[in-house]
């Protein structure tokens, strides 16, 4: 699932509650943190919600897989 300031939103909220966010903070960065097994084509999604919403930069957090 998707979380946002460790709330659960679904997908189709997404892009309103980053508006609102961007609104609030402009500054504000956006860290996309995924599951190693996640669809690249979904990460992809949600840096195009974020960018639709006004974030111009985002970055994937991630934990090495050992």
């Amino acid at each position: 699932g998707l979380t946002l300031r460790g709330d659960e939103v679904k997908l189709e909220s997404l892009e309103a509650a980053l508006k609102l966010e961007y609104r609030s903070d402009p500054d504000a960065k956006v860290l996309v943190r995924g599951h190693v097994k996640a669809h690249f084509g979904k990460v992809a999604n949600v840096f195009l919600i974020s960018k639709n919403a006004g974030f111009l930069k985002a970055t994937i957090g991630y934990d090495a897989v050992q």
